[in-house]
């Protein structure tokens, strides 16, 4: 295994996806204190999930062409600062924008450390190596 660089990886992926799970059963409640209502929480909840879907595609074909670690670095940047604006929304709309960058900043993480993944695998250990790496999207 490629020792660092795998658990590296698979860190980062884990406490990205972490982030969704501590953010979304708060989120109806600070939703509700900027005034949404069910609506609205769909709405916010959605727009994360929409953009990553819309985005996913576009980023791991790009990182197939302009390399990967930049977009690894440049996701896990934009979710993390992205994700500390959240509290600093001010309304519904604003809180939705967030949530949209958010999920653009996720699309550049899991497709691409997925890609990551299957590129450092060594020829007969792919199962293994994307077991991993699903360990760490799922208890993320």
């Amino acid at each position: 295994m490629p020792g660092h660089l795998l658990v590296t990886l698979l860190l980062s992926v884990f406490i990205a996806l972490l982030g969704i799970g501590i953010i979304v059963p708060v989120m109806p409640v600070f939703a509700a204190s900027l005034g949404a209502g069910g609506l609205a929480l769909g709405l916010i909840i959605a727009a994360f999930s929409i953009t990553r879907g819309i985005f996913q595609p576009i980023v791991g074909s790009l990182s197939d062409r302009w390399g990967r670690k930049g977009f690894l670095v440049c996701g896990l940047l934009v979710y993390a600062l992205v994700g500390l604006a959240i509290p600093e929304a001010t309304s519904v709309i604003n809180l939705i924008v967030i949530r949209a960058f958010h999920g653009v900043g996720s699309a550049m993480i899991v497709p691409v450390a997925m890609a990551c993944v299957s590129d450092m695998s060594p020829v007969g250990q792919e199962g293994r190596y994307m077991g991993l790496l699903h360990i760490a999207i799922f208890t993320g």
